[in-house]
């Protein structure tokens, strides 16, 4: 599905790739809300949680549920560049869940592209120093990534 969702995304056909993109969250279990005031809900809860509550607090509790949060966050933020398109509301949507979804995946990639996602949209949305304290999150993740090393 995300192939297809991809390809459509290349050709143009973005309310096609939005399709294929539902299908794969919807296969995982964790479909995309379709409302505006769900979507809205959703993003009121999820920009929270990308400040507020610690990362290691969020993280799934089973190997599987973190391995199906990391495939959540890979096609939310693929979904974010067909969004963009589309609609303000459900791009910020889905770029703040693919963040919160990194972080319930555990591991420092996805949990990197959590924090990245969570800045891009803070910045998009005008908020800057937000973004900047999202952004430095990945900084220090990596440092001490490499420090370990």
């Amino acid at each position: 599905m995300m192939g297809m969702a991809a390809a459509c995304a290349q050709a143009g056909r973005f309310d096609r790739s939005i399709h294929h993109f539902d299908q794969a969250l919807e296969s995982l279990g964790r479909p995309r809300s379709k409302s505006t005031l769900g979507m809205l809900w959703s993003l009121s809860v999820n920009s929270m949680r990308s400040i507020l509550v610690p990362t290691r607090w969020q993280q799934a509790s089973s190997e599987d549920a973190r391995h199906r949060a990391a495939l959540e966050c890979e096609i939310l933020i693929r979904m974010v560049a067909v969004l963009i398109e589309k609609s303000v509301v459900a791009l910020f949507h889905a770029g703040f869940r693919g963040g919160v979804a990194g972080y319930r995946a555990g591991d420092d990639v996805s949990v990197e592209f959590g924090h990245v996602i969570s800045g891009l949209m803070w910045f998009l949305s005008g908020l800057r120093p937000i973004g900047t304290l999202c952004l430095n999150r990945v900084s220090r993740i990596q440092a001490t990534s490499s420090s370990e090393e």
